[in-house]
């Protein structure tokens, strides 16, 4: 009997003791599971908040490869930043830089330069304050019309050339106006943006990164395009199409037409050049849920000029889903936006000038699929007359 005791006895102490054993480990092992808990929680924060800053600047340089030469560049570039990095974290954003990187081996130095206000860069600074304000702008173009500068002095005399331009002081871009960039010559745009992260969780013991990333655009043709503020879309923009013209073949996506390289030396690539009654139709499926609108933009590129004149009145028309939402017979060559009569831009053989202007448009929409009919009604064809388009961008918001 003594020794059943004995063993009941050892066995509720062997108990005992492993108890104590298993709550000794459970307390040393909590804090490590807490941290590795914790840790993962703030990896995978850093790392959307990385991936967001990286895919802003992706965005912003799209639109600055694009429309870098329009007066309403910069805004659409901090909108597109915005809407990938989150309105709610706005004030994360150190700057957002966009400058002159035509020609500079060191990217890193050009930025260094900008930031640093030294002169030794073409750029235009955005800081959180400004940031923040065009999150909070319920009327983007007004807020673009207000605060950036549209190029200031430009004109064209009969040759096309280009007088002159001046900034605006006090303008936000006063340093690198976006209506002049293209002045001087083609330019690559460069994009750079600062994201100061913060910690969710507060275990981790030093001071939170700063994200940093920049890109740098395709070079691009100054357009001559008039000056407008119209056409800026809300934040939240997701981009649904840019144009990637290769010579000889039918972009993606349109129903017609093929882009060419025209014969004159730095002429851009176009899709065209179509004269009489041609059109071309962009059809796009696949769009992102969500949104209530969609807005384009692209260049016009009028050849030869139109006489718009006499019983037959030749027009151009933009359609959005079988809606005419741009409809222009005032495209001839004396009368046009822009237009420089005698010049040759494209190398095609005619008299009466060419002249290129930018379009932007937007429509309610709300569906996965948006058509664009681009659509010509002129009397003749090329080599007397003609259109052609480059530079497309679609946006949804």
């Amino acid at each position: 009997m003594s020794h059943v005791r004995s063993t009941i006895s050892n066995a509720r102490a062997r108990w005992r003791n492993q108890r104590g054993a298993v709550i000794v480990e459970t307390a040393l092992a909590i804090p490590i599971l807490l941290m590795v808990i914790m840790g993962s929680i703030e990896f995978g924060f850093g790392w959307e908040a990385k991936s967001a800053t990286a895919s802003g600047v992706r965005t912003g340089v799209l639109r600055a490869a694009s429309i870098g030469d329009q007066p309403e560049t910069d805004m659409r570039i901090l909108q597109s930043i915005i809407g990938e990095i989150g309105t709610e974290n706005v004030d994360r954003i150190e700057y957002v830089m966009v400058f002159n990187a035509t020609g500079h081996t060191d990217k890193e130095a050009a930025i260094a330069g900008c930031a640093a206000g030294a002169g030794t860069t073409q750029c235009a600074l955005y800081p959180t304050s400004v940031l923040q304000a065009v999150a909070a702008t319920a009327d983007p173009a007004a807020y673009q019309a207000a605060n950036f500068d549209l190029g200031g002095n430009v004109t064209r005399d009969g040759a096309g050339d280009i007088d002159g331009y001046a900034c605006t002081f006090g303008k936000l871009d006063t340093n690198w106006c976006a209506g002049s960039r293209t002045v001087l010559s083609d330019v690559e745009i460069g994009i750079a943006v600062a994201y100061n992260h913060e910690w969710v969780t507060g275990i981790i013991p030093f001071d939170p990164p700063v994200f940093d990333d920049y890109s740098i655009s395709s070079t691009f043709l100054g357009s001559g395009s008039s000056i407008s503020a119209t056409g800026i879309p809300p934040i939240g923009g997701s981009v649904a199409y840019v144009s990637g013209f290769t010579v000889g073949s039918t972009p993606f996506g349109f129903t017609n037409g093929s882009v060419v390289d025209p014969p004159a030396a730095g002429a851009p690539d176009i899709l065209g050049v179509f004269g009489g009654k041609q059109s071309t139709t962009l059809e796009l499926d696949n769009l992102v849920a969500g949104h209530t609108e969609i807005c384009i933009t692209f260049d016009l590129h009028i050849i030869g000029g139109w006489e718009s004149s006499g019983a037959y009145e030749d027009t151009w028309r933009l359609n959005i889903d079988g809606t005419t939402y741009v409809e222009d017979s005032s495209y001839s060559g004396g009368n046009a936006p822009g237009s420089a009569t005698g010049t040759n831009t494209f190398g095609y053989p005619s008299g009466k000038g060419d002249f290129t202007i930018q379009i932007s448009q937007c429509a309610p929409h709300t569906g996965s699929t948006a058509d664009f009919d681009f659509v010509g009604d002129m009397s003749a064809g090329m080599p007397d007359e003609g259109w052609a388009i480059s530079n497309i961008q679609v946006t949804t918001s």
